[in-house]
């Protein structure tokens, strides 16, 4: 049995606990590509709240919700054809966080000053992954699931947490809020084919 203390430490993931800062070193699923078009969508990634984006020359981003200038929800701006533009006052900010445009501050280089809060993204096998961590981000692992040549179903699943298991009903990987649609008999062969290529301990 955990005491409270162990499961505070273990079910809390904001920035600084100890399972935020282990989880913000790998790469996240944040967002089905498909489903990504040019509305924004929030997403509520490790206790953040944050919007994804696609802009029109087909970039994805993800930003803070708020917007840097007057906290209005950037989950209601505009794609434009480079960044997303905030409705209040039409600020653009670019994937990086870069602001863009400042209408309402003239054609000062006031917006050089300021930065919204921004996450690396990539997208791999249907899905838009997010580097949450501090520093550069590493390499997104190709995983052969996810970068192998071949059709490839995503979809959002309907349990928070789909869970593989290899034939013998061992535990092998969890896929946060989506699935892929593969036949039973399509995954134990899959899973047959890597313990035979895998070395031996």
């Amino acid at each position: 049995m955990l005491t409270k203390e162990e499961n505070e430490m273990l079910t809390r993931v904001g920035k600084g606990t100890p399972m935020g800062k282990f989880f913000r070193k790998y790469w996240l699923p944040v967002g089905i590509s498909a489903d990504l078009k040019t509305k924004p969508t929030f997403v509520r990634v490790l206790g953040e709240d944050l919007v994804l984006y696609r802009d029109k020359s087909g970039t994805v981003g993800l930003l803070d919700a708020r917007c840097a200038h007057r906290r209005a929800n950037l989950c209601l701006g505009t794609s434009m054809n480079k960044g997303l533009m905030c409705r209040y006052h039409g600020w653009v900010f670019d994937a990086d966080g870069t602001v863009l445009r400042t209408p309402s501050e003239g054609q000062s280089d006031f917006r050089l000053s300021i930065k919204q809060k921004a996450y690396p993204v990539q997208e791999l096998g249907g899905l838009v992954f997010a580097y949450m961590g501090d520093g550069l981000a590493p390499l997104l692992p190709n995983f052969d699931f996810l970068a192998a040549e071949g059709e490839r179903h995503v979809k959002d699943g309907k349990d928070p947490m789909g869970v593989i298991r290899d034939p013998a009903g061992n535990h092998v990987h969890v896929i946060p809020a989506w699935e892929y649609d593969v036949t039973e008999a399509e995954f134990k062969k899959g899973m047959a084919e890597t313990a035979a290529s895998s070395p031996s301990h």
